[in-house]
């Protein structure tokens, strides 16, 4: 299932779950846009786990690596994307 947007100056490609699961609570609104590394939401494996989550906020900002990692992950994510569009 898709779960978000990504957009970059080129091109905008769906990014999509890799793992099932549950969410448990949106930590960012619908449609607002999201920094690189920044948390969109919890997800979780069974859904009596969601409750668990209910008053969870989001940690402060994440560090400078772990916005590089995010950012190499993305950035793969949208050229895999890329390359299955261009292979319909």
């Amino acid at each position: 299932d898709s779960i978000a947007e990504v957009e970059t100056d080129k091109a905008t490609v769906d990014f999509e779950a890799r793992d099932d699961g549950v969410v448990a609570k949106h930590l960012q609104p619908a449609g607002t846009a999201v920094p690189v590394g920044a948390p969109m939401m919890v997800v979780v494996e069974n859904t009596s786990d969601i409750g668990a989550f209910r008053d969870f906020e989001a940690p402060g900002a994440p560090s400078a690596a772990a916005l590089e990692e995010a950012k190499a992950k993305v950035e793969a994510a949208a050229r895999e994307a890329a390359a299955r569009e261009a292979a319909r």
